[in-house]
């Protein structure tokens, strides 16, 4: 039950076998690359999750572990997976840990001493500011982003386009129509972002036949 109906349910089939370009050179759809930092890391916590399943007496039941190879394989074959492979990996990554360092937390447990107790919530709340702090400190500021727009965007091109382009056919990188789109409307994009919009049209394979790809 959605909006579209049975278009939506077969648009994973879709995207297996009508947008084999987009799957092919979008670099989000790229197989991950353990030479990398997320590489790296998604390598450790693949790893210490495994030495947990080794040295803990807990027994995975058939779901979890089909969960988890399910997003191990998603993840390597396609990087925009990480982000599953956190919502799935993270909460088994929890259960493992649990109790590996304090007694598992028992709010009903007569036995649960307060002091354990008063550890385990400070731990949490320290935890919680770290996080608080690293999201704040990584917010990006306007000349940060200004810098980044100019680093990455056509800006300086802008002025010269739209005096000789506006209403002209224009063939633009695919990851600039979005900024084009917003900053000069006047000039109708040859893509943008939205690849599988275009795969579905053959533009995409026209975009990588000029540049020979």
């Amino acid at each position: 039950i959605n909006p579209y109906g049975w278009r939506l349910l077969a648009y994973p089939f879709e995207l297996i076998f009508r947008q084999q370009h987009m799957v092919g050179f979008v670099q989000e759809w790229a197989s991950l690359d353990f030479h990398s930092a997320i590489g790296k890391l998604f390598f450790i916590l693949v790893a210490g999750l495994v030495i947990l399943m080794l040295t803990r007496p807990r027994t995975w039941r058939l779901h979890e572990l089909l969960f988890a190879l399910l997003a191990l394989y998603d993840a390597i074959t396609h990087m925009r997976f990480l982000f599953l492979a956190g919502i799935i990996l993270c909460p088994l990554l929890a259960v493992e840990l649990a109790g590996l360092v304090f007694a598992i937390h028992d709010p009903k447990s007569a036995n649960e001493s307060s002091r354990n107790s008063t550890i385990i919530a400070g731990c949490n709340a320290i935890i919680m500011a770290a996080c608080l702090m690293f999201v704040w400190f990584h917010i990006p500021r306007s000349s940060a982003l200004r810098a980044a727009e100019e680093q990455y965007y056509p800006v300086h091109a802008l002025p010269s386009l739209e005096t000789s382009c506006a209403n002209q056919h224009v063939f633009n990188d695919s990851n600039w129509g979005g900024y084009l789109i917003w900053n000069a409307r006047d000039i109708p994009v040859f893509m943008d972002s939205r690849i599988d919009i275009f795969d579905f049209h053959g533009i995409m394979a026209d975009s990588l036949q000029a540049l020979r790809i």
